[in-house]
């Protein structure tokens, strides 16, 4: 063959490659900072879709994600709270009509109780520790609380809070509400805490 008509062979034969299996491809947005790039793209004339990029994991591959990761200590105390301001306001409205203030006594191994459970389905500690804080709580709140409804049972007001009824008059029912009620509400906050703690961290 001549050289004009060898040179139109070969612009054939490249011509056929390129629009038969290689596509040469420039996307600006993904070639590099110092130019653009050709990114050779194989089969049919359409883009294929971009693959699909997902973010990172925290987490090793094989390791369950660790407890305690999504509720903190203030979410379980705040929790303990208001189920005590709402058990001993109960407490307290109850006591108005039977005119005995002495079942406090009785509500204060019971507002334990309470607390654990409260703090068991708050927390999201490791489940067997809150579980456990949970039952043992459970046992010797209600043995206490069993126990001194056994006593006081028809026995009437405890001489302690008869003598302050005498000495308050008609402002008993608000300061039995501060001084009684309120006050054994803080407290058993205050001592529930390890239970409370006890159910938040991820760590045996």
């Amino acid at each position: 063959d001549t050289a004009p008509e060898a040179a139109a062979d070969d612009e054939h034969v490249v011509v056929g490659v390129r629009a038969e299996w290689v596509h040469v491809h420039w996307s600006p947005s993904s070639a590099p900072r110092s130019g653009f790039a050709a990114r050779p793209r194989y089969g049919p004339l359409t883009d294929a879709a971009a693959p699909e990029v997902t973010a990172p994991t925290t987490t090793a591959p094989g390791v369950a994600p660790a407890y305690g990761a999504g509720v903190d200590y203030l979410s379980v105390f705040a929790a303990s709270a208001g189920a005590i301001a709402v058990l001993m306001l109960g407490t307290w409205l109850l006591s108005l009509p039977l005119r005995n203030a002495s079942i406090v006594d009785i509500v204060w191994g019971l507002g334990f109780v309470v607390v654990a459970w409260v703090s068991y389905l708050v927390g999201d500690g490791v489940e067997a520790r809150r579980l456990l804080l949970a039952v043992m709580v459970s046992v010797w709140g209600l043995r206490l609380a069993g126990y001194l409804l056994w006593r006081n049972a028809g026995k009437g007001e405890d001489f302690r809070y008869q003598a302050m009824r005498r000495k308050a008059g008609s402002s008993f029912a608000v300061r039995s509400l501060v001084t009684v009620f309120a006050l054994q509400g803080v407290i058993m906050w205050v001592v529930s805490l390890p239970v409370q703690v006890g159910s938040v961290p991820d760590s045996p």
